[in-house]
């Protein structure tokens, strides 16, 4: 077929056109590295080689970049040889790649190839270039001739030496004690001249030579870069960036090591800083590096400035269950972190003045606000099941400065405000302790010290430089960072299955059920403290239901004063769970018969799992999440709901009721209900008092007589928590 043969032909002349242009751009680019090399002076040409060896061998042994004998030979991952001068001048100029592959490869990669492809290439034979020397040499004694040959003694020409047995390592990748050791007499005369010369500066004489033998093979920008290092004007990184950066890429300090002499190697730049200059800048990153003053000073707390972390149980002897003092806990002074948190916004402080018009020398006093927070970690536990025996739970006290405001005149000038209170990024840990949260002695034990520094920073003021003038703070605190658990807790109270369902009144499960709206914040620390004292001396010598009545669920001592509030994120989660399950009971009509076994309860619970998977893509799990909660709480899901429930009177009850709660939701999720959602913030009390009439009502099967807690809270105390503190 003469068409058939004439696209074959074609097609085989393109492949031969498209393989000269490949070769040619290979030949382009070896030539163009044999340019940036430049060694045709310093390294022997094969074509010395005095027996006529095969061409693969002859390739085998030459630097596959300047095709001259192998000179300092080094190996890379990629298994390709080069000449080590070679390929440091080829990476440094077109990057870390292997010249032959273009695999990445990094200097540090390096290794000298093994001992036996050494001695080949010491032994093979090479004549010598001199005139009027015929003589053949072996490669490994080709520097000790050339030493012979008085006319080559001053020409720098390749000088290759090995001493025998271990082939010579380069300079570059010997120890710092090795490298001292081959430079020891180089040493001895520079430390000679610098005495003589330049009254001993030894380092300014270093530098010096440094940055000639850079200018003279052309390498001015290295130079400059160096001389500007030297001069305090380099463009490195600042410790505390490279600290940051090691800390959010979580690398450890010999991996952080092995990148900094990378990066030092490739770039030829200090662009990172050496991990001694990382520990001097943690140092001062920490707590107790600023000096401060308490005016008057505070009570049974040391006047000295600089406090690192406190191992144990700030400082006091005892171990708590045999368990190691210094396992235990580690903590910050609270007034040193406090001083540490103040002098990182110092930039802030500043510029908050500044927008307010307010002087830059105003000394104050400044009032700050503080949120405390504590809250269990879970889970910590080695896996490896070595080490001290320590409880496998964490606890982690932390606070957060919320605002800073200044008396100018006869009002209170703002100066600053958090932004965002609730980010981790603005919590400053003050103590984390290998505890139960549930565990009230060691809880008691490790934080009294911290609590009794809060309450002698309470009645003084602090004198700290801040812009070069000394100003004076006043400190607030306000413990609303802890959810019910921990309130319970540190306000000695019963866990959350007790009659007293509520953590701000006195109300028992049964009337709050009965009374669901109208109730008003009475408990406080100090009433909660005397509560404690009479359940302790029972001075009544009443009956232990009788003192328990009394002192309405407090049981353990308070050492925490917290602030009435409300925890958002587990009030969604336990109102979403009471849906849950309120749901179920509807597919199943629990309304017209409550005597239901197990199975059928089961069997509710798995329709409705199914069909909310099928319609909502929500995956059934084993306990609430707040991203189930939020997805759960929405007028959707009822409608998908409302598919599986027969009664049209049912359907308009669940739709009403959800309607009501994302009604009030916003309320008390919202930072400030008032500026956010002032309309849903005046209504809250009508939607409030609704949908208890709902639950009263409709819902009667499942709230008669009991309540949640969170429901409770929801419905009878969030316009007071509002109206106290606005948010």
């Amino acid at each position: 077929n003469v068409q058939r043969g004439k696209r074959v032909k074609t097609t085989g002349e393109r492949a031969r056109l498209n393989r000269g242009v490949k070769n040619q751009a290979q030949i382009n680019n070896k030539n163009l590295m044999k340019e940036i090399v430049n060694c045709k002076d310093i390294h022997l040409s094969t074509k010395l080689i005095a027996v006529d060896y095969p061409v693969d061998f002859i390739k085998s042994i030459s630097c596959q970049i300047c095709d001259h004998i192998l000179a300092d030979p080094v190996e890379t991952t990629c298994r390709h040889v080069f000449c080590r001068t070679c390929i440091l001048k080829c990476i440094r100029v077109m990057g870390s790649y292997c010249p032959s592959c273009w695999y990445p490869c990094f200097p540090t990669d390096l290794v000298t190839p093994v001992k036996s492809f050494l001695n080949i290439l010491d032994n093979l034979s090479i004549r010598c270039p001199v005139k009027e020397c015929d003589e053949d040499i072996l490669h490994g004694k080709y520097g000790q001739h050339l030493s012979n040959h008085k006319e080559m003694k001053d020409r720098e020409l390749y000088s290759y030496i090995n001493k025998g047995g271990r082939p010579r390592q380069h300079l570059l990748s010997l120890t710092r004690r090795a490298q001292k050791h081959r430079l020891r007499e180089l040493k001895r005369q520079v430390k000679a001249f610098a005495e003589k010369e330049e009254g001993g500066d030894i380092k300014a004489v270093c530098m010096t030579l440094f940055l000639l033998a850079l200018r003279a093979k052309n390498e001015h920008k290295q130079a400059d870069e160096l001389e500007a290092i030297m001069q305090g004007r380099g463009s490195g990184l600042h410790p505390a960036v490279c600290l940051a950066i090691r800390i959010n890429t979580f690398l450890s300090c010999s991996q952080y090591h092995k990148m900094y002499r990378t990066v030092k190697a490739v770039t030829g730049r200090q662009i990172f800083q050496p991990l001694h200059a990382l520990r001097t800048a943690e140092k001062a990153l920490l707590p107790g590096y600023h000096p401060f003053e308490w005016k008057p000073p505070l009570k049974n707390v040391s006047t000295n400035t600089e406090v690192g972390i406190i191992d144990g149980l700030s400082g006091l002897p005892l171990s708590i269950d045999d368990y190691p003092v210094d396992t235990i806990a580690k903590r910050f002074r609270y007034d040193a972190a406090l001083v540490c948190a103040l002098k990182d916004m110092e930039e802030e402080i500043l510029e908050g003045m500044k927008a307010k018009n307010l002087d830059d020398y105003l000394n104050g006093p400044f009032t700050v606000v503080v949120k405390e927070s504590c809250d269990g970690m879970g889970d910590v536990s080695e896996k490896h099941g070595s080490g001290p025996a320590v409880p496998e739970k964490a606890v982690r006290f932390s606070f957060t400065v919320m605002n800073i405001s200044v008396a100018h005149g006869n009002e209170s000038k703002r100066i600053f405000e958090e932004v965002k209170p609730n980010s981790e990024l603005c919590c400053k840990p003050l103590c984390l302790m290998l505890a139960d949260e549930s565990d009230h002695e060691t809880l008691t034990a490790i934080l009294s010290p911290l609590i009794a520094e809060r309450d002698a920073m309470k009645n003084s003021e602090l004198l700290l430089e801040m812009g070069g003038i000394l100003r004076t703070f006043r400190f607030v605190f306000r413990g609303t960072g802890y959810d019910e658990k921990l309130v319970r807790e540190v306000e000695g109270l019963e866990a959350s299955g007790s009659t007293y369902i509520c953590t701000l009144c006195d109300a028992t499960r049964l009337e709050a059920s009965q009374n669901l709206v109208f109730h008003s914040i009475t408990r406080s620390h100090a009433e909660n403290l005397e509560r404690y004292e009479i359940w302790r001396s029972n001075p009544y010598h009443e009956s232990v239901d009788e003192l328990r009545d009394r002192v309405k669920g407090v049981s353990a001592k308070p050492f925490i004063e917290t602030v009435p509030s409300i925890d958002a994120l587990h009030c969604d989660i336990g109102n979403a769970t009471e849906f849950y399950r309120i749901f179920q009971m509807e597919i199943g009509e629990l309304y017209k018969n409550p005597d239901v076994s197990k199975e059928e309860r089961k069997r509710w619970q798995l329709t409705l799992d199914k069909h909310l998977r099928k319609k909502m893509n929500l995956k059934p799990m084993l306990k609430m999440s707040g991203n189930f909660a939020r997805k759960l709480m929405s007028k959707e899901t009822v409608e998908a709901v409302c598919e599986l429930i027969k009664c049209e009177e049912r359907h308009e009850a669940l739709k009403e009721l959800m309607d009501l709660y994302l009604k009030m939701k916003p309320v008390w999720r919202s930072s400030c209900p008032a500026k956010e959602c002032p309309e849903l913030l005046c209504q809250y009390s009508y939607n409030s008092q609704r949908f208890a009439e709902l639950l009263s009502t409709k819902f009667k099967y499942r709230y008669e007589g009991k309540i949640t807690n969170y429901f409770h809270k929801t419905l009878a105390h969030v316009p007071e928590i509002i109206e106290r503190d606005g948010s």
